[in-house]
């Protein structure tokens, strides 16, 4: 019973719901076995894998393509600046008339890593599809290049150049992305120097607007 809802628990956390019914459960839980998260135990019943506890250090709308982005290595070859900046993809909601062509990347590493999670979100919503389940949301590089320049310094204002964002939609993406460096920072067994780059990152976003607005809640 304690394996159960063990289980029950990671697969609520991902779907974002306490109580799922049967059928829900029995899916999700094909997804997170074909994904190695949970496998069966010596009873033939779900249990939660190693792999399986690192996903539970994770939570938001896009925690599974978090956790599938980590473990096939988008976050192992960014710096502190770009770290951050390729965070906003994965917690970035942009308007629907924001969205459209895939705009440059600001380094040839964000390149990169935003190819494997653009191609983990991929796989991942065919199985979602194919399973009958709700599907995980796009990747959003909206934000990318304004924290990137934020991260790197800029004044707000200039970080914001040419969007259409305004600063207080900023500052509140800005403390969301640091939410989730915190919660990848306390994932057991990172790849080297990776927990130190989330906190750097961190420390990079919380400044000027950002860190009096996280002092002053």
């Amino acid at each position: 019973m304690e394996l159960r809802r063990e289980t029950d628990n990671l697969t609520a956390q991902i779907r974002g719901r306490t109580n799922t019914i049967a059928k829900t459960f029995d899916r999700v839980c094909d997804v997170l076995e074909h994904y190695g998260y949970v496998a069966p135990d010596d009873s033939g019943r779900s249990a939660v894998t190693p792999a399986g506890q690192k996903l539970r250090r994770i939570y938001g709308e896009k925690d599974l393509l978090v956790a599938l982005t980590l473990q096939h290595g988008a976050f192992s070859e960014v710096d502190p600046a770009e770290l951050a900046a390729l965070a906003t993809a994965l917690v970035y909601q942009a308007k629907r008339e924001e969205r459209g062509v895939r705009p440059r990347l600001p380094s040839v590493s964000l390149e990169v890593a935003m190819d494997i999670i653009v191609q983990q979100w991929s796989r991942l919503t065919d199985i979602e599809e194919a399973k009958r389940l709700p599907q995980t949301g796009e990747p959003e590089l909206g934000l990318v290049w304004p924290m990137y320049k934020w991260a790197k310094g800029k004044h707000l204002q200039l970080a914001l150049n040419g969007t259409e964002l305004a600063a207080g939609d900023f500052v509140r993406w800005a403390k969301q992305v640091i939410d989730l460096l915190d919660q990848l920072a306390k994932v057991q067994d990172l790849p080297d120097g990776l927990r130190r780059r989330c906190i750097d990152a961190i420390g990079l976003i919380r400044r000027g607007v950002v860190a009096y607005s996280v002092v002053s809640e």
